[in-house]
């Protein structure tokens, strides 16, 4: 995922606290899998921790699996809307933090790191697992390698 813009559903219960919002704002997305509404909630938050709204259901499916998967994003205001009507709108971008990757020399070429998996290339193949489990192959694998 490059980039998704997409505007803030229920943002109409958070009128006061968009007040307090301006373009450019960081906002923090967290996932609410027992939401009563919607297993796949995604809920976004001020930097002062002000709930502002929930992530449009056309969209929440995907986002909410990539989340809990492990991938971690970024989000921040392109534009509150609205401002001379009784109720305010703001479109978001949102888009996937940058992941590390890092290169070792005895085998793996390069692997990508993020959240609860790592992906990496061996022998010409891509392989992605856990990373708890990637830790314990390594580790296993240096200790062979000495």
């Amino acid at each position: 995922m490059v980039e998704l813009k997409t505007k803030i559903s229920g943002i109409s219960h958070y009128q006061e606290v968009l007040k307090t919002c301006k373009v450019g704002d960081k906002l923090k997305l967290v996932r609410e899998p027992n939401n009563k509404f919607s297993p796949n909630a995604i809920a976004i938050y001020t930097k002062l921790n002000s709930l502002l709204g929930y992530i449009n259901n056309t969209i929440n499916m995907k986002l909410s699996l990539d989340m809990d998967n492990g991938l971690s994003f970024d989000c921040e205001i392109l534009a509150i809307t609205g401002e001379q009507r009784d109720v305010m709108g703001c479109n978001i971008s949102i888009y996937e933090r940058e992941s590390k990757i890092l290169t070792i020399n005895d085998g793996f070429t390069k692997f990508k790191i993020n959240g609860k998996y790592v992906t990496f290339e061996f022998k010409n193949q891509i392989i992605t697992i856990k990373k708890e489990d990637f830790e314990k192959c390594y580790k296993h694998y240096s200790e062979l390698e000495k």
